[in-house]
């Protein structure tokens, strides 16, 4: 096998094969701290108080789209949910608790095609308020979950969440 090294004046560079290993292992080291990064920012978000494995998806149009996991969390009057593989420090969705409405929770069916236990979460259908495509959604969450969203959605202040930003509330 012949290689063929580049000159740069009279300075030998690397040749092409030494050049590949360097790209490839540029690679590999990207590719691994980037999965460092989902760990550690995953671990972040499940430590933080309130937060609870959710799968999640949007159901405008015909057909609803597909199931996405992540983690979710109740802070102040949002619903914040944070895709699993999404790198962003932030929140992937967040949802305003004045404009969410929880339509129905039941069980998993044929048509729910999320691969998990199928008595271990229950899936429930919210309108988001937004006009459009995410006007509906759906969550996948455990049984005690579903009771804790019923709570908060119903513990809203009187008069709606921004009633009690506006500063009517002393």
């Amino acid at each position: 096998m012949r290689t063929s090294n580049v000159f740069i004046g009279m300075t030998p560079m690397l040749s092409t094969l030494e050049m590949d290993a360097v790209v490839i292992g540029l690679i590999v080291c990207c590719a691994v701290i980037y999965i460092m990064w989902l760990f550690v920012r995953h671990r972040v978000l499940v430590s933080r108080r309130g937060a609870f494995l959710c799968g999640l998806r949007v159901m405008g149009g015909s057909k609803p789209g597909g199931w996405m996991i992540g983690t979710a969390r109740y802070v102040d009057g949002t619903f914040e949910w944070y895709r699993v593989i999404d790198p962003r420090p932030g929140p992937t969705i967040v949802l305003k608790r004045g404009g969410l409405c929880m339509v129905e929770h039941h069980a998993p069916n044929t048509d729910s095609s999320l691969a998990l236990a199928a008595n271990a979460y229950e899936i429930v259908t919210l309108e988001t308020g937004h006009k459009g495509k995410s006007s509906v959604c759906q969550i996948a969450v455990e049984p005690g979950v579903v009771m804790g969203l019923m709570s908060w959605l119903e513990a809203a202040p009187p008069g709606g969440v921004e009633y009690a930003t506006v500063g009517h509330l002393v």
